[in-house]
């Protein structure tokens, strides 16, 4: 079984978190360092819980993601000249600067998990994963989960 779906957003990684002690409670509160990860993990669990239509996936996952961002006003020629706002030539399709793979996934295997997709990211038995520049003005995501017989 294959679940395939693409998110819109910004991707965001799973970063540090920071704890303190909740004075009232006597709890120990962790926090998230990023404001981005909250509504990332929000739209990857909202678009997996809408792909899946009710299944979960058991057993050994195969996970397959291309993360799209933006590219930076200097990938283009600048506007008013003879290349008018074309892409240069020389411009990277593949992202080569933060935020890291492994902390990408990290926020979006939690998302699966929070989606009800899989039971756990330690399910996840393979991966392979991206970071692109998107060509189309839009960022996020395509991710395929497929369930390992």
């Amino acid at each position: 079984m294959i679940i395939s779906f693409q998110v819109f957003g910004v991707a965001a990684p799973q970063g540090s978190k920071r704890a303190f002690h909740h004075a009232q409670s006597g709890k120990i509160i962790q926090i998230e360092n990023s404001k981005k990860v909250k509504p990332w993990r929000q739209a990857v669990a909202v678009a997996a819980s809408e792909a899946r239509k009710g299944m979960t996936l058991d057993g050994p996952i195969r996970f397959t993601a291309t993360f799209f961002f933006e590219r930076p006003k200097k990938h283009y020629y600048p506007v008013n000249t003879k290349h008018n706002g074309e892409l240069r030539p020389d411009a990277p399709k593949e992202v080569s600067k933060p935020p890291d793979l492994d902390k990408l996934l990290r926020s979006t295997w939690d998302a699966l998990k929070e989606s009800g997709a899989i039971h756990d990211d330690s399910q996840i038995s393979r991966c392979s994963a991206g970071k692109v520049y998107s060509d189309d003005n839009w960022t996020g995501a395509y991710i395929e989960i497929e369930q390992i017989k």
